[in-house]
């Protein structure tokens, strides 16, 4: 049994070389596209600039991670979740959901504003699982946009933010 909460928050530069690993496991990067990617990300963090990431630790440990970047085009409030990864050890224990939620939250807050717009995602979880339902537990729908095409097995996802009538979380 876990002694003490789960802790999330912004991911530090000395959590790096654990990230790495978690990107490693997750997506089966190399060891270099992976440490390329953490650099970019913790740069961004430091200055809580268009890339940022969250860091969920249990116990000291690093146990899952979320990146998210702003995304620049005109008439576009939208951000991309880039890497949701969690220590395959710890699935299965609600990480996942409080690091996206973690990452919608301050999306919402810090780069919208509270004005509307979006988050989207590629569905990596559908690569292994084709039957997966994990973002769409999560509010998240198939982004039909024709400008947009699926990548392989990972459909895009989309979810609306800050809107009138909030997107209820499905069961």
């Amino acid at each position: 049994m876990d002694n003490k909460p789960l802790k999330i928050k912004f991911l530090e530069a000395a959590q790096g070389p654990e990230a790495v690993k978690l990107l490693r496991q997750a997506f089966r990067l190399s060891e270099r596209n992976a440490r390329n990617f953490m650099d970019a990300v913790l740069a961004g963090n430091r200055f809580r600039g268009r890339k940022i990431a969250f860091g969920a630790t249990l116990n000291g440990k690093l146990v899952g991670m979320v990146a998210c970047e702003r995304l620049i085009c005109a008439n576009d409030n939208s951000a991309e979740i880039m890497d949701l990864a969690v220590d395959e050890d710890y699935r299965g224990r609600g990480i996942g959901p409080q690091l996206m939620d973690k990452a919608e939250t301050y999306i919402a807050r810090e780069w919208l504003k509270g004005r509307f717009g979006s988050v989207r995602l590629k569905d990596a979880t559908k690569r292994d699982n084709p039957h997966s339902q994990f973002y769409e537990k999560l509010g998240y729908e198939i982004d039909n946009n024709p400008g947009r095409l699926p990548c392989g097995n990972e459909p895009l996802m989309v979810k609306a933010l800050n809107n009138a009538e909030p997107v209820a979380l499905r069961a």
